[in-house]
């Protein structure tokens, strides 16, 4: 804990200040990022929307490679490289997910495996 580095048992008042801290940083911080997407997208010919797609992936991975490295440098390189494939996996999976659930032709919102199945004749 960085309130409380020298106890072993931090206190849960230090626990909860520290917690409330950071949600409201990455709070914060989500808020800036998104506004300066928005800011981007036009700035560069691009829907905000695509500038996200392409950027996103690259601000949520930061942190998983930040941790990598000093897991590396601690010599822990099995959590290092199962936190990078697994980061991975997650941003393989999320999109073609969306993709596959987005409306195709139309506005009917319906997944492709719900889609009807053209009956036999």
């Amino acid at each position: 804990m960085k309130l409380q580095p020298r106890r072993d048992v931090p206190s849960r008042v230090a626990v909860l200040v520290q917690t409330a801290l950071t949600l409201a940083v990455i709070f914060v911080a989500s808020q800036v990022f998104v506004s300066q997407l928005e800011w981007a997208g036009p700035a560069m010919g691009l829907p905000p929307v695509v500038v996200a797609l392409l950027l996103s992936p690259i601000a949520t991975e930061l942190p998983e490679t930040m941790n990598a490295l000093i897991w590396v440098r601690q010599g822990k390189t099995h959590l290092a490289l199962a936190n990078i494939s697994g980061a991975m996996m997650i941003q393989a999976t999320i999109r073609p997910a969306s993709g596959c659930c987005s409306p195709r032709g139309g506005s009917t919102g319906r997944c492709y495996s719900q889609a009807p199945r053209p009956s036999a004749r």
